[in-house]
């Protein structure tokens, strides 16, 4: 569903669960609020004393 873009004139929401995504500069479209690629994985170290590495994903 389009949702903007440049001279677009309706809705500009979309449904919960998804986001307004720019496809082009005249094409927006509601697509899913979590898509592949969308989770950015982060380091951080751990205090204790073996001094282990972990992964933690966090949605963006």
């Amino acid at each position: 569903m389009q949702c903007g873009g440049k001279d677009f004139i309706g809705a500009t929401t979309c449904v919960d669960g998804y986001h307004c995504g720019e496809i082009t500069e005249y094409f927006f479209q509601c697509r899913p609020a979590v898509e592949y690629g969308s989770l950015e994985t982060t380091t951080t170290e751990d205090n204790d004393e073996d001094d282990d590495t972990t992964r933690r994903l966090r949605r963006v």
